[in-house]
């Protein structure tokens, strides 16, 4: 590699790491999650070699990267995640995945105001949603956003009848919570 040039590791949903086995491993500074020793870890086996981690998640305590022999001294900590906090930016983005015909029309764009009221902020749950939309074909999309919200929620939102009078009925045929998380992807049978 040229010199200054680096190789990235990215680690993500350290969080899992940082809750799991909190109290397995122990230093000078106290008890702490298995992430710390994966990242310990990580840095041992590539030694000199010219790389950078990215280490990202949702909850990462920092209190237990401190040092007074500056062990963690070049690591930056941040909390830049962005998030859908403006409606036109979350309507574009979810119209990049919507058939045109589809978009345009009252269900189309009531389905874009109720996703920005129950879906905004975290990417990931707008994202989860138009996957159960598209391996649904856009088949009752307000009826599997009432049955989605409610299997992230365990709420089953208040304005859905409203919508799901004229959709056709579909039936959960299985809910799989991936490894990383809470993301969450909702299968229907029509």
């Amino acid at each position: 590699m040229p010199g200054g040039d680096f190789f990235y590791i990215a680690v993500d949903e350290v969080n899992v790491a940082s809750r799991m086995h909190e109290e397995a491993f122990e230093d000078q500074r106290g008890r702490y999650p298995i992430l710390k020793e994966i990242l310990r870890s990580l840095r041992r086996r590539m030694g000199q070699l010219p790389v950078k981690f990215v280490v990202s998640g949702t909850i990462i305590p920092e209190d237990h990267f401190q040092s007074t022999i500056g062990e963690w001294d070049d690591f930056r900590w941040c909390s830049e995640t962005g998030s859908f906090n403006d409606p036109d930016e979350h309507r574009r983005y979810i119209t990049k995945f919507l058939p045109p015909k589809f978009a345009i029309s009252v269900p189309g764009q009531a389905l874009l105001d109720r996703m920005w009221q129950w879906l905004r902020g975290r990417h990931r749950y707008t994202a989860s949603f138009l996957t159960v939309l598209l391996y649904n074909n856009f088949h009752s999309p307000h009826t599997l956003l009432g049955n989605y919200i409610e299997n992230i929620t365990e709420y089953f939102p208040y304005d859905n009848e409203n919508y799901t009078r004229k959709e056709r009925v579909v039936t959960m045929i299985g809910i799989c919570h991936s490894v990383i998380g809470d993301l969450v992807c909702v299968c229907w049978k029509h």
